[in-house]
């Protein structure tokens, strides 16, 4: 059975901050999570841009008018490099170079903001701290950039904020032990939201999987048989269409072989069901080690199996398969490495294909009346 996979055992922390210890996982769930990056990096640019006509509208109340052209330059570049994102992410270029791409904008904005606290005469800090922690949350939680990313750009950004700016001279105590604080915290808040974003991220993905695999675990049983493994009738169906559309299209001859396995039940009295199911799944070995990659073998019944050939050259290529299953067959079995049978041989009916008005109920329907001619004449290979 699948395995519960909800808790965080299959993520680890390593130089890359969180991530998968798989590297296959690593890669699925990059692929998996590229259309909601394009969705968060877009809402992402929506509240960026209006986050920052709503600071360019306040701007004037605490910006001298020397100030303006810089401030309406920095506003221009980063809503520039925001909008380039957000065209991005209806390139094909995104779903490969996506965190680069949303790191521009993020790059933008931060540039943008320190130019707008350098070129400002007189450094109000209670004006632009409420900036810098809100780009920082923002950054975390709504840009799209991923967790290692934003941690590395966070504390670049802010070492340069207070090396540039809270160090000078003119800043007294006050201000920077307060600015210090601000700064701390809400790199720690935007750190606490991102990480919980990503792990619940990988945790989505993780169920995801999970609920992927047991479709398709499913699916698969639902389209095979549970002895054999083999594909059953309705898989098989639908490779008899398939197969139809490719020898009419690519004008190929096709084949379908029924065969019935002679005297089974003789097994299942004399043995058991066990040893019969045994022989069952020996018998499906077999005709596999025959079957080519291309083909389909299937198990249509008790004792009864179906070999679809792809592209064969003519009847006789197909009567000769024939003839080497049942030699085949007609040798000894040994089964569980103690019960040793005598191979009981089996009928096989032929049907080549295409016909006109071909369908694949028809073709099983056809290959089983020349089986059990075959049973009917002593072995005499027959076809419809």
């Amino acid at each position: 059975m699948i395995n519960k996979i909800f808790d965080l055992e299959n993520m680890g922390v390593s130089q890359y901050f969180i991530k998968f210890k798989s590297t296959t996982l690593e890669t699925e769930y990059n692929q998996f999570n590229v259309p909601f990056l394009k969705e968060e990096a877009r809402a992402g640019v929506f509240i960026a841009i209006l986050s920052w006509l709503l600071v360019a509208m306040m701007e004037p109340m605490n910006t001298p008018t020397s100030a303006y052209p810089s401030i309406f330059i920095a506003t221009i570049f980063a809503v520039s490099c925001l909008l380039i994102v957000s065209r991005a992410t209806r390139s094909h270029l995104f779903e490969r170079y996506h965190q680069p791409i949303i790191l521009l904008g993020v790059l933008g904005t931060i540039i943008s903001i320190s130019a707008k606290v350098k070129y400002h005469p007189d450094f109000d800090i209670s004006h632009y701290m409420p900036v810098l922690m809100f780009i920082t949350v923002w950054m975390f939680a709504v840009s799209g950039l991923s967790l290692n990313y934003a941690a590395i750009v966070g504390l670049l950004f802010y070492a340069f904020v207070y090396i540039s700016f809270l160090m000078p001279a003119h800043i007294n105590s006050v201000e920077l032990i307060t600015a210090t604080y601000y700064m701390v915290i809400s790199y720690f808040m935007g750190a606490v939201i991102g990480i919980h974003q990503e792990i619940q991220s990988r945790k989505i993905f993780l169920v995801h999987q999970e609920l992927e695999q047991e479709k398709s675990h499913h699916q698969h049983k639902s389209i095979h048989d549970p002895l054999t493994k083999l594909p059953n009738r309705e898989l098989l169906e639908d490779r008899l269409s398939q197969a139809i559309n490719l020898s009419v299209r690519n004008q190929i001859k096709c084949a379908g072989l029924f065969i019935d396995l002679d005297k089974f039940k003789n097994i299942n009295d004399q043995y058991g069901h066990l040893v019969g199911d045994l022989y069952l799944k020996e018998v499906a070995s077999r005709l596999q080690d025959i079957t080519r990659e291309a083909d389909t073998l299937a198990r249509i019944g008790g004792d009864e199996f179906f070999l679809l050939m792809l592209d064969v050259k003519d009847e006789e290529t197909a009567l000769a398969i024939s003839r080497k299953i049942q030699d085949n067959l007609n040798e000894y079995f040994v089964l569980a490495d103690k019960i040793k049978l005598k191979g009981l041989g089996a009928s096989v009916g032929l049907c080549m294909l295409p016909y006109q008005h071909c369908t694949p109920n028809d073709i099983i329907n056809r290959a089983d009346k020349a089986m059990y001619q075959v049973k009917h004449l002593g072995k005499t290979l027959s076809t419809i």
